[in-house]
C-alpha cells in the first residue's frame, strides 16, 4: 500500500511539473523560426506590402504615449523610431512610426517602454506585420524560444 502511494505520488508530481515547463507563448514553425528577418520601422515603411502577415523581428526606439484599450482586451499603440543624422555625406535624420497591437501578456512590458523619441537603445519586438495599410503589426512577444516541443514566441 505504502508503495502505491508513492507511485501515486511520483505520477501526479511528474504530471504537474510537465505542464509547468510546457511552453508559452505564440506556436511558430520551424521555417518561421529561422527565416524570421530584422527591419528597423524605417524599413518596414518602405517595404510596404511585400511584408504583409510576414513574421518579422521589429526594431524601434520608443512608443506613442497614446494607447487605448481594444474590445478584444489588447492595447493598441503605437511604435516609433527616431535617429539622427551621422553627420556624413548623404546621411539623414530616420523617422518612422507603426500601429501595433499588443496582447495582454505583452501590456506591463509594452508600458515601459519610453515615450520620449531621445531614447537611445533600440529594442525589439516579434511581430506579425497587417495585411494592409490600415491593418497594425500584432506583437508577438520579445524572443524566440526553441525547445523539444518546436519554437515559440515568449514575453
Amino acid at each position: 500500500m505504502k508503495n502505491l502511494v508513492l507511485l501515486f505520488v511520483f505520477c501526479v508530481s511528474a504530471l504537474t511539473l510537465s505542464r509547468a515547463v510546457e511552453p508559452e507563448g505564440v506556436t511558430i514553425t520551424k521555417e518561421e523560426a529561422q527565416s524570421i528577418a530584422s527591419y528597423d520601422l524605417e524599413k518596414i515603411r518602405t517595404k510596404g506590402p511585400a511584408l504583409a502577415g510576414q513574421l518579422v523581428k521589429l526594431k524601434f526606439n520608443y512608443r506613442s504615449a497614446a494607447i487605448e484599450k481594444t474590445p478584444d482586451g489588447k492595447l493598441s499603440g503605437h511604435l516609433r523610431i527616431w535617429r539622427a543624422s551621422t553627420a556624413a555625406v548623404g546621411s539623414t535624420y530616420k523617422y518612422a512610426g507603426l500601429a501595433v497591437t499588443i496582447p495582454p501578456e505583452g501590456m506591463d512590458w509594452f508600458m515601459k517602454i519610453p515615450t520620449r523619441d531621445d531614447s537611445r537603445p533600440t529594442l525589439i519586438l516579434i511581430a506579425r506585420i497587417g495585411d494592409g495599410i490600415d491593418q497594425p503589426a500584432a506583437i508577438l512577444g520579445r524572443e524566440i524560444k526553441t525547445d523539444i516541443k518546436g519554437s515559440h514566441v515568449v514575453w
